[in-house]
């Protein structure tokens, strides 16, 4: 079977010079980014809580008005599975010690109200986790190096972690300039990469 009436015939030796140009200017670009805009981290890595509530249907807007009239502090108010009858809510904001007093607010005008679950996570820890995710990139790549390195020659190796960092700076770059929050899904997917 054949898929083509001619043979494909491409000169990558001849377009190295503009790939290469390419792809240094992807890089640059991307940590342009990343050190004049920075990383939208989710609360697992800056400190926060996390509310899951469910409640009787109600439009979003009409919830975050809600929320933010009753209570004093900037909330993130997420819709997550929502069905006809019913309204599930992701409220995330700074990290508190105590939630009671949040949800009690809240039930005063929505008595209906339940709590799914809630994920608290101290600054402490966030950082904590932001050193650990950094350290598991840079120890993939360290051992990834040195198994190539022992597989078959140390400067593909080098050669390997440099198209890896090339990769992983481009990505992060991407998600920075979209402002996508960098979890602990994301990290992984970086440790894939």
């Amino acid at each position: 079977m054949q898929l083509f009436k001619t043979t494909l015939s491409i000169d990558f030796i001849r377009q190295t010079s503009k790939t290469s140009i390419l792809s240094a200017l992807l890089v640059l670009v991307s940590m342009g980014i990343l050190l004049f805009k920075g990383l939208n981290l989710t609360i697992e890595f800056t400190g926060g809580t996390n509310l899951n509530i469910i409640m009787n249907e109600i439009p979003i807007s009409e919830f975050r008005e809600s929320v933010n009239s009753i209570l004093d502090q900037n909330i993130e108010v997420v819709e997550i599975n929502s069905t006809d009858s019913v309204s599930n809510f992701l409220l995330r904001m700074k990290f508190i010690e105590d939630e009671t007093n949040i949800i009690e607010s809240l039930q005063v005008n929505y008595p209906e109200l339940k709590v799914n679950a809630i994920d608290s996570f101290g600054p402490k820890l966030g950082s904590e986790l932001q050193k650990n995710a950094r350290n598991a990139i840079i120890i993939a790549l360290l051992l990834i190096s040195i198994y190539i390195a022992l597989r078959f020659d140390r400067y593909y190796a080098l050669g390997s972690v440099i198209a890896l960092l090339h990769d992983v700076l481009i990505t992060i770059g991407i998600l920075s300039l979209l402002n996508i929050e960098i979890g602990i899904s994301i990290i992984a997917a970086l440790l894939t990469i």
